[in-house]
C-alpha cells in the first residue's frame, strides 16, 4: 500500500469452531445477534464483524466466504485466487503456510495449484503463528524466506490485532495474540518466486 498498491483480503472461514481453545468469544463491540442463534453461529457473526473492524483500521478491502471451520479445500481456494487474477488483476498472492490447520494447509494446496498454472505470478507464503511460544511446526513450499521488520507499521498492527483479543474470553487457556505479541519486528515472510 505504501508503494501505491490495492491490498485486497480473502476471508475463507469465519471462525465458527468450538474447540478446548475458543469456547467463547464477547460480543465486545455489541453487534446484533439473533436471540436463537446457536454458539457457532454467534461467534461466526462476532469473528465476522471482528474482520471487518481490521480491514477498517488497514485500509484493505476484502469479500467474506463464510464456509465453516474444516470445510475448506484447496480447489475452492485455488479458484478465488484465479478469479481475483483474471476478473480483478491481482498479481502478487499471499497465503499461509501449513500449520497443522486443514483450513491453513488448503490455503497453501490452492497456492500451490495456482503456482504450477500461473508461474509468472508471484506468490508469498507467511507462517500465522510464527511469533507464538505455542505454535505448531510450518510447513512452507519454499526454504527462501526473509525477516523483515515491520516496526513502523506496529501502531496500526498492534490495533488490528488489539480487535481479536478484546472479543476472545481468555479462560486461562493459550489463544493466539493473547500473549500479546504483535509481532513487532522481524515478521517472516517466505518467497516462492
Amino acid at each position: 500500500m505504501e508503494n501505491g498498491s490495492t491490498v485486497h483480503c480473502e476471508l475463507m472461514t469465519s471462525g465458527d469452531a468450538i474447540t478446548a481453545e475458543l469456547l467463547a468469544v464477547t460480543n465486545y463491540y455489541n453487534i446484533e445477534i439473533p436471540s436463537n442463534a446457536t454458539a457457532d453461529y454467534r461467534k461466526k457473526l462476532i469473528r465476522e464483524d471482528s474482520f471487518k473492524r481490521v480491514m477498517a483500521i488497514l485500509g484493505c478491502s476484502y469479500n467474506i466466504h463464510s464456509f465453516n471451520d474444516g470445510a475448506l479445500n484447496s480447489d475452492v481456494v485455488f479458484t478465488t485466487m484465479e478469479n481475483l487474477y483474471l476478473k480483478e488483476g491481482y498479481t502478487v498472492f499471499y497465503t499461509t503456510t501449513g500449520d497443522g490447520n486443514r483450513d491453513h494447509l488448503a490455503c497453501q494446496q490452492g497456492m500451490q495449484k495456482m503456482k504450477e498454472k500461473y508461474p509468472d505470478l508471484k506468490y508469498r507464503q507467511f507462517p500465522i503463528y510464527y511469533y507464538h511460544y505455542n505454535r505448531a511446526t510450518t510447513t512452507a513450499l519454499t526454504k527462501n524466506y526473509a525477516d523483515i521488520n515491520v516496526n513502523k507499521y506496529a501502531a496500526k498492527k498492534k490495533s488490528a490485532f488489539q480487535v481479536y483479543y478484546n472479543i476472545h474470553t481468555i479462560l486461562n487457556t493459550f489463544y493466539p495474540y493473547s500473549s500479546g505479541l504483535y509481532s513487532i519486528g522481524p515478521e517472516r515472510i517466505y518467497y516462492l518466486n
